[in-house]
Order: structure tokens, then C-alpha cells, then sequence
């Protein structure tokens, strides 16, 4: 079983949730009888999901979607980022296409603001305020800006120097990275800093975070609200994924003329079946019903049935499983407008 509901982060919304979730599960129980599943089979999956609906734990730690899939002795459930259209599917697979259509379809990030006494972390998930994430910095952290002059009976400011204050910035920029590497749990996700004169210098001459963008905010992190903040950054974050997507479309280009660039449905459906794809872009939006076998061969149906599914939702999810990169993307921005395209590891003959 397959379930799919819109949600909510908040405690006091979730009510209408449990609702739908207590009919999604009596729609479920139908489609089983209708198919002829063996109650015993059918009781093994519905009373973990009835069990679901009363359990007050979990409902306090939700986002905006939710994500189930349930078989008998298997249960595992997914807050999703981003609102999700509700559905119940019952079969003989999980329809993870949805869930692989949030997850590759997200172009968060990260902003870093860094100064003296003031340094802060956001998550800036797409089309949502930003979240603040707790740095624990050390309790002595200001003092890398003092010194000892006198055995320790009293500290002074540090006289000034360039050498001297190079280092400080350094190391008190250490201090905040490592802060921040503790709280990323995504290294994959682009990072901005903001941050201006020496802490941004330092900052980018400790940094050994993958994803730290080469263009940042320069202004001081505290004149800005986390949402100007977040704007700020956005911009930045938008230039980022679009270059990433123009660079994509070229070397999809180049690897065309060598058959190592595909966007016939087909033969991506072939491609992605013989863990061929290196990197794939998919429609967000497309629905294409159908089936592909274990050779990879595409058949595509006119309408949903108990022996047709969302096709690119399947190819996606088998360049996942063969450790291809996916994203999703709309429609104008895939080569010659097609639902897929992918980048290939070796060419695959049509069979």
C-alpha cells in the first residue's frame, strides 16, 4: 500500500490529517477486497496503519506532505518538504515516484553569517521561510581576539597587525565552521557566506565545506532580517541552479553526437534498465502511464490500470537504484522539450 497526504508542520492542524488518513486507509482496505487479497495479508498491513492513525508521537514531528508504505511486517513513513497531492495505490510495487519528484525537485541552500559576536546558520528550503539552526560555538570564542601580556593577570586587546589579526580571523572563523559542519546535514546542498572584510577572506581560506558558493553577500550578517537575508541569498542560490542547468543542457549536447545523451522515452527507459544512466532530468509534471519490463522495454498504456504506473516515475527510481543522479525539472528546461533526458555512463543499443 501507498499513501500520500498533504500535512502539516503544525501540531494543532494535524486533526484533518488523521482524518484523511483513517479514510485513506478504509479506500485502501476496499482496493484489497476488490483485488482479492487474503485477509490475513490484508489485516498484516491495515492495523499497523490504524495503529498510525492514534499514535500522538507521531504526529508532533510533521512537515507539509507524508509520505507511507506499508506491506505486511513493513511499515515506513516520510515527512515530505512540500505539499503532495493525496493518493492510496494498492499493487505489487510502492509508488516512490512522488517522493523522488520532492526530493530531486528541491533547490534549497544554505546561508552562513559571519562577524565578530554574531553568527548564524539558516536552512533555506525553496519556497519557504528560513530556518535557523543552532551553532554551538565555544563559550571562549570572542577571546581568540585577545591576548596576554602580563602572565595572564589581565587581558588587552590585541595590538594591531595584519599577520597577528590574519591569523585571529582564521582561527575564529575555524571555530564557526566547524560549528557549521556539525549542523549540515546535506553536504550536497550550495552554501552562501555573509560576511564582509576580513571575516569573509578567512572564512573562504579555512573553508573546506564542498558547496560554499564562490559569489556571497557582502554586508554584515546582522543588518540584515533572516527573510532579507534569505532574499539576499536566494538570488544568489537561483543564478547557481541555473548554471547548473545550462552546463547540464551542454554536456547533454556534446554527449549526443557520441550516443552518451538520450531522450527518446524509450530509450532512456532502456538506458535506465541496464544502469547506464549517469545523470537523468525528468518532468515534474509528467504522468505518463504505462509499464517497463525487466529488459527494459517500454509499453505505454492509454489510461491508469492494476498492471500500468507513472513510467517516469519508474525510470527515475531505477537510475537511483543503479546510483545515478536524478532531478527533477520542468518541461522548457529539459533538451527538445521531451519528459526525460538523461546523460549515460556507455551507450545501450535499442534491442
Amino acid at each position: 500500500m501507498t499513501i500520500y497526504l498533504p500535512s502539516s508542520p503544525n501540531p494543532t492542524e494535524t486533526a484533518p490529517v488523521r482524518l484523511h488518513l483513517k479514510n485513506a486507509v478504509m479506500e485502501a482496505d476496499e482496493q484489497c477486497k476488490a483485488l482479492g487479497v487474503p485477509k490475513r495479508t490484508v489485516w498484516a498491513v491495515i492495523n499497523p496503519l490504524r495503529d498510525l492513525v492514534e499514535d500522538d508521537d507521531f504526529w508532533r514531528d510533521q512537515s507539509l506532505g507524508l509520505a507511507i508504505f506499508a506491506a505486511p511486517d513493513v511499515l515506513n513513513t516520510y515527512t515530505m518538504p512540500e505539499t503532495v497531492r493525496g493518493a492510496v495505490d494498492v499493487g505489487e510495487r510502492w509508488d516512490l515516484g512522488p517522493l523522488l519528484r520532492s526530493l530531486s525537485h528541491r533547490e534549497d541552500g544554505y546561508v552562513v553569517g559571519v562577524a565578530e559576536g554574531s553568527n548564524r546558520l539558516f536552512l533555506l528550503p525553496l519556497g519557504e521561510r528560513p530556518r535557523e539552526l543552532e551553532l554551538e560555538l565555544p563559550d571562549d570564542l570572542e577571546s581568540v581576539f585577545q591576548y596576554a601580556n602580563n602572565a595572564g593577570d589581565a587581558d588587552f586587546p590585541r595590538p594591531a597587525g595584519a599577520t597577528g589579526e590574519r591569523i585571529e580571523h582564521r582561527r575564529y572563523c575555524k571555530a564557526v565552521q566547524d560549528a557549521v559542519l556539525r549542523c549540515v546535514t546535506n553536504s550536497k546542498l550550495p552554501m552562501v557566506l555573509a560576511a564582509i572584510d576580513d571575516f569573509e577572506s578567512a572564512y573562504r581560506e579555512i573553508n573546506t565545506y564542498p558547496n560554499l558558493l564562490d559569489h556571497g553577500i557582502e554586508t554584515h550578517p546582522d543588518s540584515l532580517s533572516p527573510d532579507e537575508l534569505n532574499s539576499r541569498a536566494r538570488q544568489i542560490l537561483d543564478d547557481y541552479y541555473r548554471m547548473q542547468l545550462k552546463d547540464w543542457r551542454e554536456r547533454f549536447s556534446n554527449r549526443r553526437a557520441h550516443r552518451l545523451g538520450v531522450e527518446k522515452l524509450e530509450d532512456v527507459a532502456l538506458a535506465a534498465t541496464a544502469a547506464a544512466v549517469e545523470e537523468l532530468l525528468y518532468d515534474v509534471d509528467a504522468q505518463i502511464e504505462g509499464s517497463i519490463d525487466d529488459m527494459g522495454v517500454l509499453v505505454l498504456a492509454d489510461e491508469p490500470g492494476p498492471n500500468a504506473y507513472d513510467v517516469v516515475d519508474e525510470i527515475a527510481v531505477r537510475v537511483v537504484r543503479s546510483k545515478g543522479k536524478v532531478r527533477a525539472v520542468t518541461r522548457d528546461e529539459i533538451p527538445d522539450g521531451s519528459s526525460v533526458a538523461a546523460i549515460l555512463r556507455f551507450p545501450v543499443l535499442p534491442l
